[in-house]
């Protein structure tokens, strides 16, 4: 590895680690969701195209809730992280994000972990 390699964290963002799910009492299952790091290409192409947006709602006389938008934005950006699973459903960004916002402790941990790189990198 060359001086610069050591500070490269795009690779290993894209593909992600494997988050086992467990129930919310705690009880373990065979499911898992891999998550994708912050760095990774998808989520900084879809935060880019929100912050674009963002800025195109705030430029207008839109009738846009901010606030709900915002929200909804969220769950989109941390579906993106969601480079697997292993359910039956197929993984779109729909279901993801329908996933997510009925399940806001794992859309927790799925922002927690994609923001860490130690996580990503296998240090956290």
């Amino acid at each position: 590895m060359n001086e610069l390699e050591q500070f490269h964290t795009r690779e290993k963002a894209n593909k992600g680690i494997k988050l086992p799910l467990v129930t919310p009492t705690g009880e373990e299952t065979d499911h898992f969701l891999m998550v994708l790091g912050v760095d990774s290409d998808e989520f900084r192409d879809k935060d880019l195209e929100a912050k674009r947006e963002m800025i195109g709602i705030s430029n207008s006389d839109s009738d846009i809730d901010e606030k709900q938008w915002i929200k909804e934005k969220n769950l989109e950006l941390l579906a993106t992280l969601i480079g697997g699973w292993s359910f039956k459903e197929e993984l779109t960004i729909e279901t993801a994000v329908q996933f997510l916002k009925e399940a806001p402790q794992i859309a927790n941990k799925v922002n927690e972990i994609a923001a860490n790189r130690k996580f990503i990198f296998g240090n956290g």
